[in-house]
């Protein structure tokens, strides 16, 4: 089972997906929520903020912030 990640999370997968972005912000708030949103868009999944399954797929092949 997966367990989504959205505002307010912190951890070890929250320091991840920041890595992922390129973006730090104390846990997970309004700049990574912003990269969050913005790499949903670029892939063509919903956005809503929320790092589902289908979300940290798409961050796995991030190296950088989405352009």
């Amino acid at each position: 089972r997966f367990n989504a990640m959205s505002l307010g999370a912190s951890g070890g997968r929250v320091r991840w997906l920041q890595a992922r972005l390129g973006v730090a912000d104390h846990g997970f708030g309004d700049a990574t929520d912003a990269a969050v949103r913005a790499l949903q868009a670029k892939r063509g999944l919903v956005v809503d903020g929320v790092v589902g399954p289908a979300t940290f797929a798409a961050a796995s092949w991030c190296s950088s912030t989405p352009s």
